[in-house]
């Protein structure tokens, strides 16, 4: 099961990487990919933070 759910992501984040590349530009990507992190910690942190831990 993790091992289906990290290759889920890696395709994930190749197919919104190559999104924001054909829409916006590739010098964006980092600032997308900032974004990005910034959520999954605010998800982890909330998901922390309501389970008591």
């Amino acid at each position: 099961m993790n091992s289906m759910l990290l290759q889920l992501a890696m395709a994930a984040g190749a197919g919104v990487g190559g999104l924001v590349i054909e829409w916006i530009s590739l010098s964006s990507i980092t600032w997308i990919a900032a974004a990005s992190i910034a959520l999954a910690f605010g998800a982890v942190y909330l998901s922390r933070r309501m389970s008591g831990h």
